[in-house]
């Protein structure tokens, strides 16, 4: 008699949503021609090469790809050479000092788009505050000291509600939202937090949706007294080559014990945020109030680690 077995399915973990802000350069094909100012730009403004304004560029194709090289008028050992395999979607780019960056290719209307990635945002925290006081509702109950609260416990009672509610182990409804993708904890305070987005404007739908959901309950809220505030973007960045850490700890606001973390911390006023750095060239950035401050953070780190030149050539 042969023996049934069940297979298992295994878990399939699903890929991490991640949210890429890129930053148009300019058509492949029109370079050499009239887009040369604007690759000319992007050299100075990332790699700060101070010679680019005067240089010739010159495109060739050479074992199956296109490749453009950037050279210094004065010195030919000055150079930055980007390479394109067709049907890729990356331009290699190196420069003559060992500089690496890779660039997004985009085919839009049959032209050869060049992006050059900024950021990529891993998490959005943000805070609503719900105006409980001009509210009416049998979910919402008055405490002694007359201010007023949420019944957590009967909203959860709720037929087909979709909240979670575990108090023992968290002391709040938890509401989590398909698209876009996060979680939203519902405190009986009022407060709302919601954790999971990876742009700012998912913040706004997700606070639509979970105002819906009051709604159809009986939690009639004021929309527009009710205030979304981010309170910190979680970013992270890449670095054209390896950090030497060892020589960027002697910069100002920086800190780096090897023995206890393998990164180095560095922290800004303008905008207001801390980051990590790392030897492979990844950089963290937390803190920031705005997807903006976030891209501010990442290009202000970079210049330091050029400036002090805490480069890694290999």
């Amino acid at each position: 008699m042969k023996k049934a077995y069940s297979k298992r399915k295994k878990k399939q973990n699903k890929p991490k949503q991640k949210h890429v802000i890129c930053k148009y350069l300019f058509d492949w094909d029109d370079v050499p021609g009239k887009d040369d100012k604007k690759l000319k730009d992007f050299l100075k403004e990332r790699f700060y090469i101070s010679w680019v304004k005067n240089a010739k560029i010159e495109k060739s194709k050479k074992n199956g790809e296109e490749v453009i090289s950037v050279v210094s008028a004065v010195d030919s050992q000055k150079f930055v050479n980007l390479r394109y395999k067709k049907d890729e979607y990356k331009v290699t780019l190196k420069t003559d000092k060992n500089l690496c960056d890779e660039l997004i290719v985009r085919k839009e209307d049959n032209l050869l788009k060049i992006y050059c990635e900024l950021i990529t945002i891993e998490n959005i925290l943000a805070s609503i505050k719900l105006n409980l006081e001009d509210t009416e509702s049998d979910y919402i109950e008055t405490c002694e000291s007359s201010s007023k609260k949420l019944n957590l416990k009967r909203i959860m009672e709720c037929k087909d509600s979709g909240f979670i509610y575990d108090k023992c182990r968290f002391p709040c409804l938890v509401y989590r939202i398909k698209n876009p993708e996060l979680a939203m904890l519902v405190f009986n305070s009022g407060n709302i937090i919601c954790t999971g987005a990876k742009k700012e404007e998912d913040v706004y739908r997700a606070k639509d949706i979970l105002f819906g959901k009051f709604e159809s309950i009986g939690i009639h809220l004021n929309w527009e007294s009710s205030k979304v505030h981010v309170q910190n973007i979680v970013a992270s960045a890449m670095f054209y080559s390896m950090i030497d850490l060892d020589i960027l700890a002697d910069c100002e606001n920086t800190g780096y014990e090897p023995e206890i973390f393998s990164g180095l911390t560095y922290k800004l006023k303008d905008p207001k945020t801390a980051m990590l750095i790392f030897r492979s060239g990844k950089i963290v950035i937390t803190g920031a109030g705005s997807t903006e401050a976030a891209i501010m953070a990442a290009e202000k780190t970079k210049k330091l680690i050029m400036d002090a030149n805490a480069i890694i050539v290999e």
